[in-house]
């Protein structure tokens, strides 16, 4: 799991813990565990805690020096989290029965190979793919497994079709360069523009009602959240989006509040 810090404010998150909690606050009745290296430092005890407070198990893979990197297994749901550096393929191959089981696959670029593996002991799995980064969207490129879904941003699908996203008379052209890339099911959240969605056949675009914004932190995590929350209702790609949306925008109001406490309580 990733730590946020500075002056003024420190937390416990990373795609994974942020998709887990999200998901939790919505009422899922998974059972989640969570496989992760974890630091021996001062936030174990912090991590843990969260953690069974979240009613989340966590099994331990190694000791790594910094709390980077993550594996979790929500249910029949599986995340991979950067495990690049300390979490080899070979680790994983004594537990290969327990991972034959998931129907969802839920995973960013970090580690591919990992993800490949999941893939191949579950090839009837649907496969969540997040974008991750500009700098590993590319990865995208030479990573095309059955039924998968891929949530970008604007500017991670923008690079991966060589194509600025400005508005939306660009949005037919970068869908048909996706499309040609191999990516048949797709999410492209575009801040004011809201999200735009498409499948081999079709695309759509569902307006936000509460616009994203760099400094929510988990508001991109919540809507790969509600899309994994909507497929679980419907495979209807707008109703997945328009679930996104929801997650997103509860998340971002969540975070106005609590900002706005803060600063009720710094002015006494």
């Amino acid at each position: 799991m990733d730590i946020f810090e500075d002056s003024n404010f420190k937390k416990v998150g990373g795609t994974v813990f942020n998709i887990t909690k999200s998901l939790i606050s919505h009422g899922t009745k998974a059972e989640i565990t969570l496989i992760a290296p974890i630091a021996n430092d001062l936030y174990k005890n912090e991590i843990t805690t969260d953690l069974d407070n979240l009613k989340v198990k966590l099994i331990t893979v190694g000791i790594n020096k910094t709390p980077t990197e993550t594996y979790t297994k929500l249910a029949k749901i599986l995340d991979v989290y950067d495990l690049e550096q300390t979490v080899s393929v070979e680790k994983f191959l004594p537990q290969s029965n327990m991972l034959k089981e998931f129907d969802v696959i839920v995973a960013d670029l970090h580690f591919i190979e990992v993800t490949k593996l999941l893939v191949k002991l579950n090839p009837e799995a649907k496969v969540f793919i997040d974008a991750t980064s500009q700098l590993m969207v590319t990865r995208l490129d030479n990573f095309k497994p059955n039924n998968m879904f891929v949530k970008f941003n604007r500017k991670q699908a923008s690079i991966l079709s060589n194509h600025v996203l400005y508005d939306s008379l660009d949005f037919f052209e970068v869908v048909q360069i996706l499309r040609n890339k191999g990516i048949e099911k797709a999410f492209i959240t575009l801040d004011k523009d809201g999200c735009l969605f498409f499948d081999k056949d079709n695309q759509g675009i569902i307006k936000a009602d509460v616009v994203t914004n760099k400094k929510y932190f988990d508001a991109g995590d919540s809507f790969h959240a509600g899309l994994i929350h909507g497929f679980t209702l419907s495979n209807d790609l707008a109703f997945m989006a328009k679930t996104g949306i929801e997650f997103s925008a509860k998340q971002i109001m969540k975070e106005i509040d609590a900002n706005f406490a803060k600063s009720l309580e710094s002015d006494k």
